[in-house]
């Protein structure tokens, strides 16, 4: 029972550092600004589009402030990239400056190093997402005078819980490569590598897919539905294409891109980033350091 309570004490005390440090880094600051800004510009330009401008009557009566956090989804690369340049070298610049031993030389277990930073990383990413879409969601409102509904609330709730599990899978990614690399240079090229390859890996998928099935699926036909495996395989390794806003927000997509109901997104989401975090504890067990 004692171990288990140190333990706990250890990685709380990791998170808040990393977090601390985190939350004055320039790049954190650079970047989180700019994401700031964007989703305001962008909160700001499909409310007046689809509603303030919006001759359709249609259109303005199915307006719901909350919609804005899925067209706010497009954005949501900019903090993937953060999440994963965040903690790219969490591990590897402690090794840089030689505090990693100071770190383990005290009673604390490697994998509490890890889950710590881990922890640590991901708050401060789920506080700039949190905000930024809870800042969106007013704004929509008071530019619109249409306010939320109880019987939404709890979908935006659980939307905006969603994203924080997404971006735990590249806050996750991004300790892995801390914990592989010893050069925080090196950490940062790789976590750039590792975002393109998310990126890439769901295009490509996309790409051989479509090509696999244009001729033989009808026009009205979910091509996605129709994919060789490994083709969605590769669609389903980029977290972004998990579509789970958009499946709590809009009832009319019941499965998005990644051709997978609600609950089997959120289960892949937090199984990958469990098996990424496991790994990386595994290897820096077995590190000499």
């Amino acid at each position: 029972m004692y171990d288990a309570g140190r333990e706990i004490s250890n990685i709380i005390a990791i998170a808040s550092k990393e977090f601390s440090d985190n939350l004055m880094s320039k790049r954190f600051l650079l970047i989180g600004i700019f994401y700031i800004g964007m989703a305001i510009l962008f909160t700001g330009v499909v409310t007046l589009a689809f509603y303030v401008f919006s001759d359709e009557p249609a259109l303005r009566a199915a307006f719901k402030p909350d919609i804005v956090l899925v067209y706010m989804n497009m954005l949501n690369f900019v903090l993937a990239l953060l999440a994963i340049i965040v903690s790219c070298d969490s591990i590897s610049m402690e090794r840089k400056d030689r505090t990693i031993y100071q770190l383990l030389s005290k009673p604390v277990e490697r994998s509490s190093v890890v889950i710590g930073k881990y922890l640590g990383c991901l708050s401060i990413i789920a506080v700039l997402f949190v905000s930024s879409a809870l800042l969106a969601y007013i704004l929509t409102s008071v530019l619109t005078g249409i306010y939320p509904s109880a019987d939404r609330l709890p979908n935006v709730f659980f939307a905006i819980i969603s994203m924080v599990i997404l971006f735990s899978v590249y806050i996750a990614a991004g300790i892995l490569i801390s914990t592989v690399t010893r050069n925080p240079l090196i950490s940062i090229i790789a976590s750039l590598l590792a975002w393109i390859g998310f990126v890439f890996s769901s295009m490509i998928g996309n790409l051989i897919g479509y090509t696999a099935v244009m001729n033989t699926i009808s026009l009205f036909d979910d091509p996605f539905e129709y994919y060789p495996i490994y083709a969605k395989i590769m669609v389903w390794l980029d977290p972004l294409s998990h579509g789970i806003v958009e499946q709590l927000l809009d009832s009319d997509l019941v499965q998005v891109a990644s051709g997978l109901p609600l609950w089997a997104n959120i289960v892949i989401l937090i199984g990958y980033t469990c098996a990424l975090l496991l790994v990386s504890i595994a290897v820096i067990k077995y590190q000499d350091l």
